[in-house]
């Protein structure tokens, strides 16, 4: 019959395959080719004012420029903002693709969609992190049909801007702002002294027009000078985006002097502070510092709101250098320019200069967190998540075990006392077709490719409510080596891999035109879209994501009512859980001072006991905060992180940090309704409180005061060999100390300090608990706030642990 259909209609059918064919042919050949001959394609580099440079490029209908970092320059392990503008003479629709090699000859790509109407410029900006030094990447913008349009190579500006012989040591990147940049020319290249090396300072010049819109374009730098400019020549967003940057961890330095009304004419109330007058006089400086003379110049009379907390820095005499918070970020205040032609010419200008910015950027190279180990402990803990929390079986094993005996019964006993054994053959399927709904209704919403999920992801959100963005550690394992594809939900707005490599070998370009990913982060406007091709089974993938809280579908991080009270060396009070959540740990952080808990209830509260309050580190074996014994390896891993971030360089006494860790709050993740079981998630809240005697910090004296290149770990192990161990203690000179406590310790010896005005020794802090108050403590400080402390024991194997001393620290605001 078929044959004799095919006879009857063989011209019909032939015609129609063969207008398939051409249709088919002319949409995936000519039509994704349409033009690629026909026009060249334009790629040219420009300079921009004052340094840097981006590139033009125009391809059939369209124009365009991109720009790669901050105005073409990078940092190593900084996130390069790629930015474009684009404009079509028709409607376009296309691709942004930016590929990155890695050291196994893969790589990553960072794609996102590209929108056209006609003639109306679009602007597009692909963050991409620079995880180490990459040695090159591609830039290519494909349309809608996969065709390439533009393919282009591009050196990542940071090898162009620093030759191999400048790359020594560590580099970062200060903004500066000014309308005299020549007289600033001397802080680019400028090497300064840190605990870790020699860094050198590369400056990026800053003006109206390239000034950020986007405050994650400034996050490359770490910091922003502002010298003789006039502030109000930014438009209100880019200041707007300026404060930001400040409050979110940015360094912000003023430098005023002559020109000191224009530059803080339209931001005196953001920072608190104004312009009294400029007049002419003298700084000088002792021998104290690492050189010594005076200099005349211009000085502005500023005028400080002391609520914002300005304190000065014992730097010059006169005073001319103060600093304030302001968010997560510093703003510090000159008297002086710059730029002042007197300071230019004075003998001592390039050491000063030295001097200076190793105090204005001390907390970028004091940075004491230590970042790796955090990331291991994540790491540690999304591993343990996914191989304690599997599916199970038991459950499984009960269901046959009940379906096996319900079988045996029926089959055997009913039918064979009723004699009816013959409907046997319906009882089997029945029974199978029941147990088979009943395992469906129970496995409900884990489907096929849900558990594959579940069993290949783990997931850990951290949800604080002083951060403007949620952090969201994400951990992919594939087992079986597919390749897989993810929709995150709409709020997860940039997605960074935190365990790759980028390829840093050079080569030639004509092998870099295509580099096979690894996986691809797609941007798109509903949120991010991450493609994996996994080659070898088993490998994993950690990932960070933002998640920023505007869009976190209204989720309140004010869960906790304290009602907590504190001296120097405790705190005790209650916790109440406001919320319908259950928590299966709970910490509060004061300072070094912490508290853990379990087994929160919804709608409960928990009592703090004062001698349940612990001090870190209270044992040097302990580095965790909980013993194993007391909870599993997983969150044993989770908290030993939370330790790395909120407590092991926690000084701050304005607020107490209470953190709530669940694992009942499952929120979704993925898109199609699939839910995580193994994930954790963690809310932080940041509660204001009033500090004993009204101290800022509080400091553990052996973890950051210590002189003479003594460590904690070298005391320790001294105190284990030796009867008595000195050391010695160098305290900031712009810090009031206002009291020292002993806290909570194991320590049976005696503390000894030495006493300036006797010259003899004496017993100090014999008990945990004691406090010494700031007159106290005077006659056992230098001039130079140094103190000498001799810590003797009566039995070497009686104790080997270092007292935990702290310092209340208190920086008082000066006209």
């Amino acid at each position: 019959m078929l044959n004799e259909l095919f006879r009857s209609y063989k011209k019909i059918i032939f015609f129609v395959m063969l207008l398939v064919s051409a249709i088919i042919f002319w949409f995936f050949g000519l039509r994704r080719n349409t033009g690629s001959s026909q026009h060249v394609v334009v790629w040219e580099k420009h300079e921009f004012k004052n340094g840097g440079y981006g590139y033009h490029f125009k391809t059939g209908d369209l124009t365009g420029d991109v720009v790669f970092g901050l105005k073409g320059y990078m940092v190593k392990d900084k996130t390069i903002p790629v930015k474009m503008t684009v404009s079509s003479k028709e409607e376009f629709s296309g691709l942004v693709k930016i590929s990155v090699p890695g050291t196994s000859s893969g790589g990553v790509a960072y794609q996102s969609a590209v929108q056209c109407q006609k003639t109306i410029p679009t602007q597009l900006i692909v963050n991409i992190p620079q995880l180490g030094n990459a040695s090159y990447f591609t830039f290519e913008l494909l349309d809608q049909y996969g065709n390439v349009l533009l393919s282009e190579m591009e050196i990542p500006p940071y090898s162009q801007w620093i030759s191999e012989e400048e790359d020594v040591g560590s580099q970062i990147c200060l903004g500066i702002l000014s309308s005299n940049v020549q007289e600033l020319s001397a802080l680019d290249h400028l090497t300064l002294s840190s605990e870790d090396g020699d860094v050198t300072i590369r400056t990026i010049y800053l003006d109206e027009d390239s000034f950020p819109v986007n405050a994650d374009d400034l996050q490359m730098l770490s910091g922003l000078l502002v010298d003789d400019y006039n502030i109000t020549r930014l438009s209100k967003k880019q200041r707007g985006v300026l404060l930001d940057w400040i409050k979110d961890g940015g360094t912000f330095m003023v430098g005023t002097g002559k020109n000191a009304f224009r530059v803080l004419d339209r931001m005196k109330e953001e920072l608190g502070v104004s312009v009294d007058r400029v007049e002419m006089s003298r700084l000088h400086f002792g021998s104290n510092t690492q050189f010594s003379g005076e200099v005349g110049l211009y000085l502005s009379q500023l005028h400080f709101d002391e609520n914002v907390g300005w304190r000065m820095v014992d730097w010059s005499t006169p005073a001319s250098y103060y600093e304030r918070n302001l968010g997560n970020g510093k703003v510090q205040m000159l008297r002086f320019s710059f730029t002042d032609e007197s300071l230019h010419q004075w003998n001592h200008y390039d050491n000063m200069l030295k001097s200076l910015m190793e105090q204005l950027l001390c907390d970028v190279f004091e940075d004491r967190i230590d970042h790796e180990n955090g990331i291991w402990n994540m790491e540690m803990a999304l591993n343990d998540f996914v191989t304690s929390q599997m599916p199970n079986a038991f459950y499984y094993g009960v269901f046959f075990i009940v379906y096996l005996f319900c079988l045996t019964f029926l089959a055997y006993f009913v039918l064979r006392r009723k004699k009816k054994r013959e409907y046997i053959w319906l009882v089997i399927p029945c029974l199978s077709l029941f147990f088979t709904l009943g395992i469906i209704l129970r496995s409900r919403g884990n489907s096929t490719s849900s558990m594959m999920t579940q069993n290949s992801l783990s997931a850990i959100r951290i949800v604080d409510n002083e951060s403007t963005r949620n952090d969201i550690y994400f951990l992919y394992q594939n087992a079986e080596g597919e390749s897989k594809t993810l929709d995150f939900i709409p709020s997860i707005d940039e997605v960074k891999p935190l365990d790759y490599e980028y390829g840093q070998e050079q080569i030639d370009s004509t092998r870099v035109r295509k580099i096979k990913e690894d996986y691809t982060i797609s941007h798109t406007m509903g949120g991010c879209q991450l493609s994996f091709t996994e080659t070898t089974p088993g490998t994993m993938r950690i990932l960070m994501m933002s998640e920023n809280k505007s869009m976190n579908y209204g989720e309140k991080t004010d869960l906790f009512l304290s009602k907590l009270v504190g001296d120097h060396t405790s705190f005790q009070g209650s916790i109440a859980n406001q919320s319908d959540k259950e928590f299966d740990k709970i910490m509060v952080i004061r300072g070094n001072q912490y508290w853990c808990g379990q087994n929160l209830k919804a709608k409960s509260s928990v009592k703090i006991a004062k001698d349940e309050v612990q001090c870190w580190p209270q044992e040097e074996e302990q580095t965790g905060l909980l013993s194993l014994e007391e909870t599993d390896v997983a969150m044993q891993d989770m908290l030993d992180y939370l330790e790395n971030r909120y407590l092991k360089n926690n000084t701050d006494l304005s607020d107490y940090i209470i953190i709530g860790i669940t694992l009942k709050d499952n929120y979704q993740l993925l898109r199609g309704g699939d839910h995580l079981g193994n994930q954790v998630s963690i809310y932080v809240n940041h509660v204001f409180c009033q500090a004993p005697e009204k101290a800022e910090c509080q400091v553990n004296i052996n973890l950051k005061y210590l002189k003479d290149n003594q460590s904690y770990q070298e005391l320790q192990e001294k105190l284990a060999e030796e009867l008595n161990v000195e050391a010695r203690y160098q305290f900031d000179s712009n810090q009031l100390i206002w009291a020292m406590a002993r806290n909570q310790d194991d320590y049976s010896g005696e503390i000894v300090a030495y006493n300036y005005w006797t010259e003899k020794n004496d017993s100090i802090l014999s008990k945990p608990g004691d406090v010494m108050t700031c007159e106290e403590l005077e006659p056992y400080l230098s001039e130079m706030n140094e103190m000498k402390i001799i810590y003797k024991q009566k039995d070497i194997m009686q104790s080997n642990r270092l007292p935990i001393l702290s310092v209340w620290l208190k920086k008082i605001a000066r006209k």
